[in-house]
């Protein structure tokens, strides 16, 4: 993970690919079913060092996450 401080050491922002860190991927996933969304999810790429294998494992993480609150 790659730590991104913009405001010297008052914000710290860990990037990960989704499904990865805390952020709480399978709660956001569950509110978002439960509100009857159906929409496109989109993910950020997070490894500018690995762009490729960055989106490749968040897309495998996300369909995952949907396929087990399906």
């Amino acid at each position: 993970m790659q730590d991104n401080r913009p405001y010297g050491d008052a914000t710290s922002v860990k990037r990960a690919v989704a499904g990865a860190g805390d952020a709480g991927w399978p709660e956001m996933l569950r509110i978002l079913k439960a509100a009857g969304y159906d929409g496109t999810l989109s993910l950020e790429i997070s490894l500018a060092e690995d762009v490729r294998g960055s989106v490749r494992q968040g897309v495998a993480n996300l369909k995952r996450m949907v396929g087990e609150i399906a």
